[in-house]
C-alpha cells in the first residue's frame, strides 16, 4: 500500500509540502476502524494529483493543437519554379472578359 500511495502521490506531494506515511504502520492508522486520519491533506493530493495528471497534460495538449491548427492554417509559399508560371497565369486571368452572354 505504501508503494501504491508513493507512486500515485509521491510527486505531489514532493512539490505540494504534503508529507506522505513514512511507515506502515502509519498507513495503518490511516484506517477508519483504527480511528482514521485527517481528510484534508489526502483532499489535497488527490486534486492536486488530478490536476498534475489529467488537467495539466491536457492544456499542453489544447494548446499544442492549436500551434498545430495555426501552423496548418497559413498559405503555402509558392515553390520558386512554379512563381514564373503562376504569375503568367494570373495575367491571363486578370485580362479575361467573359463573352457577353455570360454576363
Amino acid at each position: 500500500m505504501k508503494a501504491i500511495l508513493g507512486v500515485l502521490f509521491g510527486p505531489v506531494a514532493g512539490w505540494s509540502g504534503v508529507e506522505l506515511p513514512r511507515t506502515l504502520e502509519a498507513v495503518a492508522a490511516l484506517r477508519w476502524p483504527d480511528g482514521g486520519g485527517d481528510a484534508a491533506p489526502w483532499i489535497h493530493l488527490i486534486a492536486l494529483s488530478l490536476a498534475a495528471y489529467i488537467v495539466v497534460p491536457r492544456l499542453l495538449l489544447a494548446g499544442l493543437a492549436t500551434v498545430t491548427l495555426g501552423y496548418l492554417g497559413r498559405p503555402a509559399a509558392l515553390p520558386e519554379v512554379l512563381r514564373p508560371y503562376a504569375a503568367g497565369v494570373l495575367v491571363v486571368e486578370a485580362r479575361f472578359v467573359p463573352p457577353a452572354s455570360l454576363a
